[in-house]
């Protein structure tokens, strides 16, 4: 099944530095879309493939806002990496829902998404 017919999640551009650490190395990358289930991200450097937990940071304009999840490496096309997120902390769905809530055209998607996300 084609990727675009297996995604649950609207996607919202948002182009942004962030970084991925991967145990005690850290990488900065670019975010180009987030979800609320997963993110896709340019890497600037040589990246070797890895199943280890990877750890997606992500600030937000205020200094204190940040989005933290833990994900894994689903798929990676040249210099872009396809993450699921497998874990993410309170705080962190909270901006996330209101990135998401902020840039949506439809909140009901949203609510349904969550729903989703919940079960």
């Amino acid at each position: 099944m084609p990727e675009h017919e297996r995604r649950q999640f609207h996607r919202i551009l948002f182009d942004i530095p962030a970084t991925l650490n991967v145990e005690d190395h850290t990488t900065e990358v670019r975010l180009i879309d987030i979800s609320l289930k997963g993110a896709l991200v340019q890497i600037e450097t040589d990246w070797q493939p890895t199943t280890k937990p990877l750890e997606l940071q992500i600030r937000l304009d205020d200094e204190e806002a940040q989005i933290k999840m833990q994900c894994h490496a689903v798929h990676q096309e040249a210099q872009r990496l396809g993450l699921q997120c497998i874990e993410i902390d309170l705080d962190s769905i909270t901006h996330l829902r209101r990135l998401v809530e902020l840039n949506s055209t439809d909140p009901a998607l949203l609510e349904r998404e969550l729903e989703d996300l919940l079960r």
